[in-house]
């Protein structure tokens, strides 16, 4: 499966869920996030998400709420990029 045939497995999830990953391809940096209806009904969107981490990975990035992804040439980041994912979805479940 690819990166984004997993993402929108996890759209489709019941509950709240949101998933975001990564992986490097030809020495560059990979992200794509997917966001269940339930999240994106408490404001978590992916595009957004996604917004916030691909700069760590020296790449731009974007999507709708559901879906959304990211590349970028600084691969050796892809795991900094990753772990800021939770603290970003923290934040905007307070509302921050």
């Amino acid at each position: 499966p690819t990166l984004r045939g997993i993402a929108d497995q996890f759209q489709q999830a019941k509950g709240e869920v949101v998933a975001v990953l990564g992986a490097r391809a030809n020495g560059k940096a990979i992200l794509v996030a997917g966001v269940s209806p339930a999240a994106v009904k408490r404001g978590l969107k992916a595009g957004k998400i996604i917004g916030e981490v691909a700069g760590l990975v020296g790449g731009r990035g974007g999507g709708k709420p559901a879906f959304a992804q990211a590349g970028g040439p600084n691969a050796g980041a892809l795991g900094e990029a990753l772990a800021q994912v939770a603290g970003i979805v923290k934040s905007a479940l307070e509302g921050r």
